[in-house]
């Protein structure tokens, strides 16, 4: 009896991974910050921290999620992934966008925040593809954005800037859900950094 359990589990576990070995990788997705030549350069001499954003519970992955059943359903999808954790790319972008206007410094320890005039505070409310109809109709691509700024070293708000963008794509396709996303991360990007270079 033991040894039929054993040969029994050995074929079952056989055939898992002959059916888990013809399933493709998933395809790895990066986000690009915009050219920053498409906003207005600061003279500025200015340090400053981007904190790795708070996301909303269940984006904070490097599965690319999406919303369906009048938005009471959150899923992945299953043939794509983030090149990272949705946080660390997100971070990176801003990064990358703001470092040619300003002296950028990332800092993982608070004892280190002194040596920064000013803090970007980062919360990524929605970053996902929803369909609002049929999973086969073309989705609407949503990314909201919170941030402030905040003058060290007491972390003073200077400002707060709220940014919500939606597109309805044309096409249902993974790529034009991540360039599409890609855009509007792009365009809230350019906006938070026109606002906060106001508030220098």
């Amino acid at each position: 009896m033991i040894k039929t359990y054993i040969a029994l589990f050995s074929t079952t576990f056989l055939l898992a991974g002959c059916l888990t070995s013809n399933v493709p990788a998933p395809t790895l997705y990066v986000l690009n910050p915009q050219n920053i030549e498409a906003i207005n350069q600061s003279s500025s001499s200015v340090s400053m921290i981007i904190e790795r954003p708070s996301v909303s519970s269940g984006l904070n992955t490097d599965r690319i999620a999406l919303i369906k059943n009048n938005g009471r359903e959150l899923d992945y999808f299953a043939e794509a992934r983030w090149n990272g954790q949705l946080d660390k790319i997100i971070q990176d972008f801003m990064i990358e966008s703001f470092e040619n206007n300003y002296d950028i410094i990332e800092v993982d320890t608070s004892s280190r925040h002194q040596k920064a005039d000013y803090m970007v505070v980062t919360k990524v409310r929605d970053f996902q593809a929803e369909y609002r109809d049929s999973i086969n109709s073309p989705p609407t691509i949503k990314v909201t954005t919170i941030s402030s700024l905040l003058k060290l070293p007491d972390r003073k708000p200077v400002n707060r800037i709220i940014k919500t963008k939606e597109k309805q794509l044309q096409v249902n396709s993974m790529q034009g859900i991540i360039f599409g996303l890609e855009d509007l991360l792009q365009q809230s990007s350019s906006e938070i950094l026109t606002e906060i270079s106001q508030g220098l």
